[in-house]
This record gives C-alpha cells, sequence and structure tokens, in this order.
C-alpha cells in the first residue's frame, strides 16, 4: 500500500512544508524500480546533481520545533518591556499634556520599536544557542543516515514501496518520530521520494547504489 505521509502522527505541520516541496519538484514518472530506463549495471552515468542549501529545510523546521528551541521563542514572548519606556519616552509623554494621541504617538515612535527590537534579539539567541547547533548536527547525520538507507534497502515493488521502507527505517534508525534527525529525514522523504526515485531511474541510476542513494539524499535537501 503506497506511503501517505498523511498517516504519520507527526505533527500537521510538516505535511504543509511537505506539499510546498512537492510543489517545487514539480510531478514525475512514479514508475517501479523495473522501469525501463534504469540500466542494468551497478553503476549509473556521471551526473550533475543539483545545488542545496547549506541546511535542509527539514533540519530547519524540525530543529525549531524541539523542546529546547519552543521553550527559548516562548520566553522571548514574556519579555519585560519595562525598559521600553525610558527616560525618552517619559519626556516624550510628559510633553503631550495628557492628550491621548500624543501619547499614542510616542508610544509608535519609541515603544514599540524598542520592544520589536527586544524580541528580535531574543530569537535570534534562540536560533544562535538552540537552533543553528541543531542544524549542523542534524545535517551531518542525517545525510550519513540517508545515504546507508538508500544503499541497503532494496523494493521490487516500486518508488512507492522503496521510499515507505526508507521512512519508517530512517525513524527506526535516528531514535524515534521525537528526533530532529528523524523528523527532518522524514519529512524530506514525505512526498519529494518517489518523484525524485523516478528521476533517479530516468537518469539510469540502479536502487541500491551509491550513485542512487547519493542523488536521492542531495535531491531532497540532505
Amino acid at each position: 500500500m503506497p506511503f501517505s505521509f498523511m498517516d504519520s502522527p507527526r505533527r500537521g505541520w510538516l505535511a504543509m512544508l511537505c506539499l510546498a516541496t512537492t510543489l517545487v519538484l514539480g510531478r514525475s514518472d512514479l514508475g517501479p524500480i523495473t522501469d525501463s530506463n534504469a540500466t542494468n549495471s551497478t553503476h549509473g552515468p556521471a551526473l550533475t546533481l543539483e545545488t542545496t542549501s547549506e541546511n535542509s529545510a527539514g533540519c530547519t523546521a524540525s530543529c525549531k520545533g524541539i523542546t529546547q528551541a519552543v521553550t527559548c521563542y516562548a520566553g522571548c514572548d514574556g519579555i519585560d518591556f519595562a525598559i521600553c519606556k525610558g527616560t525618552e519616552y517619559i519626556a516624550c509623554k510628559g510633553g503631550c499634556l495628557g492628550i491621548h494621541k500624543c501619547v499614542h504617538k510616542c508610544e509608535e515612535k519609541i515603544v514599540k520599536p524598542c520592544e520589536r527590537e527586544l524580541v528580535k534579539k531574543c530569537h535570534n539567541k534562540c536560533e544562535a544557542d538552540v537552533v543553528k547547533p541543531c542544524e549542523k548536527k542534524c545535517n551531518a547525520s542525517g545525510h550519513k543516515l540517508c545515504v546507508k538507507l538508500f544503499e541497503e534497502l532494496v523494493s521490487a515493488e516500486g518508488c512507492h514501496e522503496l521510499c515507505s521502507e526508507v521512512v519508517a527505517a530512517a525513524e527506526s534508525a535516528a531514535g524515534g518520530p521525537l528526533n530532529p534527525v528523524a523528523d527532518a529525514l522524514a519529512f524530506a522523504l514525505g512526498s519529494a521520494c518517489v518523484p525524485t526515485c523516478s528521476a533517479a531511474l530516468k537518469e539510469g541510476l540502479v536502487p541500491g547504489t551509491q550513485e542512487f542513494a547519493e542523488f536521492m539524499c542531495k535531491r531532497i535537501g540532505f
């Protein structure tokens, strides 16, 4: 039975991100592993792989969803903004002589920008201290795991079955669905795996080979 990403208990927002990935990749043939375009050799032709970003979208999304990151971002909403109503604001408000519109302008000109800047600095600190280190580890571990699984798993049932098996194995090998690496790899594979698999077959790559594995992992963002 074809794998459906929506059947997974994973967070709902990953499904939305997967839809965006599908739209970017576009539709392609969903043929079986025995596609007539695949070669019988163990090594496919030389390929020029698409350039991917330093961080996979899956790792970025997953790392922002881990407990430490969520807690850190939540803390930014509880910042004490009293510092934003310092001497500059007090002087501005005092000159308003109680006129509401004038006081409102003082808040918009002095207080609000100060509050936004404090939240921005807090978010940047969360990314630097929690998200970025997580992304770095996720990308390194995710690529190794992705290649390993695509080299080891071969299905005679076609791309749907192969991708379903790889997603299941990724979650198990990475420590379960709450692990950022598992989240990221499952996200990347969720909708991109089948069309990418079909594209690999059209390039003449053979499932189970290092070339096929590298093609798959780099094309999906690892």
